[in-house]
């Protein structure tokens, strides 16, 4: 390991809490070697296999013996459909809200009467102040009962925020100084895991990323938020950081697993439902 060492550059002191993370093919029964400031990955041969590890590393991970474990599958969320029982567990689908504990269809967008006393909104809309609104739709200063009604996603007394936004897509930082949004909040500067380690800084709250997570939320697509979610919270990890350190960690592994179900589940049904009102239009 000492070779590794001695060709690393100089860290800087911008940059001394970062790993160097290096890919090799150097053969030993370690897939994962850290020593200081560096982490070097290297693949298991013959029957064994690097199991997971997660971003945060502290020690070195061991090769195992016999064949990978592999990924559970996994079911699409469970809606509780059109007439049918709801409660707080039993979550009606997307369009529809528990009307005494039935399944009843939400005020929608094409609605003429938009009151939410009485009847829950559909997707696209939140009820604010008593009335169904179309979400991320306010300016900064217009009152609010929910942050879902405001363009901003931010607020605060009653009353929809000015956006925070990052000035740009990625920013890189040498500290969390470095990460002031449009509203000059601070968010956190974070390492890749890189051969050669960069900072950039975490997402704000009113950018392109966080809203369509909380637009997904508020429609209840529960498997499309939590990827865009699992998205938002490791910004910028799993947009920046060497391939083969990706291929056996946690955070990889499970990102996957959520794609898959998002595509599984949202994807498909969104797909299904594009293709029945197109065909509507086509016989109309």
């Amino acid at each position: 390991m000492i070779g590794f060492m001695a060709i690393l550059p100089i860290i800087s002191l911008a940059d001394e809490e970062c790993k160097y993370f290096v890919c090799d093919e150097w053969v030993s029964d370690t897939c994962l070697y850290i020593e200081d400031s560096v982490a070097v990955y290297t693949p298991c041969l013959g029957n064994t296999y690097c199991p997971d590890f997660t971003f945060n590393l502290t020690s070195n991970v061991y090769c195992k013996t016999g064949e990978e474990e592999g990924t559970s599958k996994n079911s699409c969320f469970k809606y509780a459909k059109k007439d049918k029982e709801c409660n707080d567990t039993k979550i009606c689908v997307p369009g529809y809200y528990c009307n005494e504990g039935i399944c009843s269809e939400a005020v929608s967008k094409d609605s003429q009467k938009k009151s939410c006393k009485t009847r829950g909104c559909g997707i696209g809309l939140v009820c604010n102040n008593e009335t169904c609104t179309n979400y991320f739709s306010l300016s900064e200063g217009s009152p609010a009962t929910t942050k879902y009604a405001c363009a901003s996603g931010r607020l605060a007394g009653g009353v929809c925020l000015a956006s925070d936004k990052s000035p740009h897509i990625p920013m890189e930082c040498s500290n969390d100084d470095n990460c002031k949004g449009t509203a000059n909040i601070t968010t956190a500067c974070r390492c890749t895991r890189d051969e050669i380690p960069k900072k950039y800084c975490e997402l704000h709250e009113s950018d392109d990323m966080v809203i369509e997570a909380m637009k997904a939320t508020s429609d209840k697509y529960f498997e499309l938020a939590d990827y865009l979610w699992y998205q938002v919270k490791n910004y910028p990890i799993l947009e920046y950081s060497t391939r083969c350190h990706k291929n056996d960690s946690v955070e990889i592994k499970y990102y996957e697993k959520l794609k898959k179900i998002k595509e599984k589940c949202y994807d498909s049904a969104a797909g299904l439902a594009f293709s029945v009102i197109l065909a509507l239009l086509i016989l109309a």
